[in-house]
């Protein structure tokens, strides 16, 4: 999740190219589970004026940017979404360790 204020009143326009920014930036470095899925929500703060809230669905880290454990590895990190309402989510992974 990614925060945003705007004190400027921001256009629509404007906002699109910020999420798809958004998205671009992460999806370097994450699958992106499904763009249909990314939601922009907007808040009011008495001290920060409207606030966005950019939600991003992300399956899996890309295999280059995973750390490695000392003793061993995780790889294939996967996250899936298992309810709207819950703020439920599954993560399944591979660990590896080498032998010693």
């Amino acid at each position: 999740m990614i925060l945003f204020s705007d004190r400027c009143a921001v256009s629509d326009d404007a906002k699109r190219k910020i999420v798809n920014n958004i998205v671009s930036a992460l999806s370097d470095f994450v699958e992106i589970e499904s763009q249909d899925k990314v939601q922009l929500s907007v808040s009011t703060d008495p001290d920060l004026g409207t606030v966005y809230s950019v939600t991003v669905p992300v399956r899996r880290v890309k295999p280059e940017y995973q750390e490695e454990d000392e003793v061993g590895m995780i790889t294939n990190v996967e996250y899936k979404d298992t309810g709207d309402s819950s703020g439920s989510v599954d993560v399944t992974f591979d660990f590896f360790i080498p032998n010693e």
